[in-house]
């Protein structure tokens, strides 16, 4: 899947920054903690509110972009792993998205600016 390969890319330019810089949060920003914006916070009620968390592609067919998925990755309030699914005869990768305590904490306030 085209979303899913271009959110494994980003990624891991991410993880690349993040080993060179020696961080592994905030690599280009220098915030000490992640800004949640309306998107993000809706991305996260909507993870929240799955137990199995959320497809990529669910979550672009609601309308957010790949950049806003993975700075939430980036930012640690979620997270993404590939994994395999059966899709008619085929069998597609896909990153699934959970939210993490960051993530429910920046939705009670706790961990925004």
């Amino acid at each position: 899947m085209l979303a899913s390969q271009s959110l494994r890319r980003k990624l891991q330019r991410f993880r690349e920054t993040a080993i060179l810089e020696g961080t592994t949060a905030y690599p280009l920003n220098g915030l000490t903690r992640p800004l949640l914006t309306k998107d993000g916070r809706g991305v996260l009620e909507l993870l929240a509110r799955s137990a199995e968390g959320c497809t990529e592609v669910l979550l672009l067919a609601q309308g957010f972009s790949v950049e806003l998925l993975c700075d939430l990755v980036c930012d640690g309030l979620a997270s993404a792993h590939a994994e395999r699914m059966v899709a008619g005869s085929k069998v597609i990768e896909v990153a699934r998205m959970r939210i993490t305590e960051a993530g429910r904490q920046a939705l009670t306030g706790r961990g925004t600016q």
